[in-house]
């Protein structure tokens, strides 16, 4: 093997070597492999270890946060419409930009209609009226009105509230 300027080197270093005894030899070779071990370790093992340990910590502080936020409820961050629940779904109507055509009380349920409405803002309605109230959608149909394109009939059972 050619090994060019480095060949002095080789040369010093074998015959340096050579120069051992055996158990010389076997001392220095178990020497390099316990300092082979420990640079492994302290370059990789260790590391890997504290990257772990950080990841491990931030899975659990988002847990934390997880479990604080479904604590705190759907409704977090916005105003809790209180009152009779045809009050509150005109309040969230109101605020949506629809237009509800009727309401109608029965027993514990409210049927909610609204006529020509953009289909975009009954969706809105509806996610505002459940993160705002404790009024929720049971029963829904939604139909494509002959008024124009992108305009619907919507027709909703509410419970709750």
């Amino acid at each position: 093997m050619k090994l060019g300027r480095l060949e002095p080197v080789r040369d010093r270093g074998t015959a340096w070597w050579a120069d051992r005894s055996q158990r010389e030899q076997r001392l220095l070779a178990v020497l390099a492999v316990i300092g082979l071990v420990a640079l492994v370790l302290v370059a990789v093992v260790r590391p890997l270890q504290t990257a772990r340990a950080r990841a491990v910590a931030d899975i659990r502080t988002y847990d934390m946060l997880a479990m604080r936020l479904r604590a705190a409820g759907p409704g977090l961050g916005a105003p809790a419409r209180r009152g009779p629940p045809a009050s509150v779904v005109a309040a969230s109507a109101g605020a949506t930009g629809v237009i509800v055509q009727r309401v109608e009380p029965e027993g514990g349920r409210l049927t909610v209609v609204l006529a020509d409405a953009p289909f975009d803002a009954v969706l809105r309605f509806v996610a505002d009226l459940e993160r705002t109230s404790a009024l929720r959608v049971s029963e829904a149909r939604i139909e494509a009105s002959t008024s124009g394109p992108g305009l619907v009939t919507a027709r909703f059972v509410m419970a709750g509230g």
